[in-house]
């Protein structure tokens, strides 16, 4: 459900076409639908949990589906946003049907939910073109666009697959970077991580920005650990705009535990997140919250702030056109992909 996500290398043609070749054995079929029917009925009790969280427009609908190691990271790192940014931050305007929604066998899962900062980047567009009064200083220390959290849990016909995402967007009060992260599971051993602080400047025309934001943070050295471990291997979206928007010291790593040793010793994807993956996540948004998010006062002009917000305006974009237009309709019905695209487009 990521705004920077390729769901190709895990969707890949073939695998969506099987779902209109499966035989239609009617014994198969038969044992298919009991399984659902009791999967059905062991989750009830947690679907309605989700339903009724999406009341609340304050609250994260919880993130079910997932390893208990990488739901407590989650958890984690969306009561560190609260905590850090929270007083910045609208109530939830997300439609209750998109915080939670589900195809009709159940199969499908997923949850959108979406909180504006009360100086997002369209009070400058306001502010800019319509005659009303000049906020106090205050309001420039407000420096959140929006705060995006999402799952999405898929059963397929070769496996299932669940992608988890945070990402952090800042306003044009500042140029600092963005925050993303985003987890694809697509086998009990196997993960993709994503995690950047995605620049808002040209690096090669700004090597101040540079040196602020990546190399005076040490940020690389976040990812070097990770690469260090012998179940990591380089990730390369096929996607060449999605690979532009990222930053030299971007985390895009293929980690694969199964018949893998850490220290001598085997190592699940539980023992992964909670002793590696997790640290080094929790630690660049450490990062990002000390330098980027916190209050502070950018100068620059006009011409500067357009440029950024279109910069941010293109990553969008390339997440929304690129990806979940394409995408979301094969995972779920038409009607839930147009009303979860609906959503992101008014409010993002």
């Amino acid at each position: 459900m990521a705004l920077l996500l390729s769901l190709s290398p895990f969707f890949p043609k073939p695998a969506f076409q099987a779902i209109s070749r499966i035989p239609h054995d009617r014994s198969r079929l038969s044992r298919r639908r009991s399984r659902r029917s009791r999967k059905g009925r062991t989750h009830l009790s947690s679907t309605r949990s989700m339903m009724a969280s999406t009341n609340n427009p304050n609250s994260w609908v919880p993130f079910h589906k997932l390893l208990p190691a990488q739901r407590t990271l989650m958890e984690t790192l969306i009561t560190t946003v609260d905590t850090h940014l929270g007083p910045q931050l609208n109530p939830c305007m997300t439609p209750s049907d998109v915080r939670f929604f589900q195809n009709k066998d159940g199969t499908s899962l997923g949850s959108v939910n979406l909180r504006s900062g009360k100086g997002n980047s369209k009070s400058h567009d306001y502010l800019k073109h319509e005659a009303v009064e000049q906020p106090s200083y205050d309001t420039f220390l407000l420096l959140v666009r929006y705060i995006l959290a999402s799952w999405l849990h898929c059963e397929l016909p070769f496996g299932s697959l669940d992608i988890t995402t945070l990402m952090c967007m800042l306003n044009t009060n500042t140029d600092a970077p963005h925050f993303l992260l985003e987890i694809i599971q697509n086998s009990p051993t196997s993960v993709v991580l994503l995690v950047d602080l995605l620049p808002r400047r040209d690096l090669v025309r700004h090597p101040g920005y540079l040196k602020q934001f990546y190399e005076d943070t040490q940020l690389d050295l976040q990812r070097q650990k990770l690469e260090k471990l012998p179940v990591v291997q380089p990730y390369v979206s096929p996607l060449l705009s999605l690979r532009t928007i990222f930053s030299p010291s971007a985390i895009l790593l293929k980690i694969n535990c199964e018949s893998q040793l850490i220290d001598g010793k085997t190592c699940s994807m539980e023992e992964l997140i909670d002793q590696h993956l997790g640290n080094v996540v929790k630690e660049m948004m450490g990062i990002w919250l000390e330098q980027c998010a916190s209050p502070q006062e950018t100068i620059m002009n006009e011409n500067e702030r357009d440029y950024v917000l279109m910069r941010d305006n293109m990553m969008r974009n390339i997440g929304i056109d690129n990806d979940l237009r394409a995408n979301l309709p094969r995972l779920f019905n038409s009607d839930i992909a147009d009303r979860v695209l609906a959503a992101l487009e008014k409010e993002v």
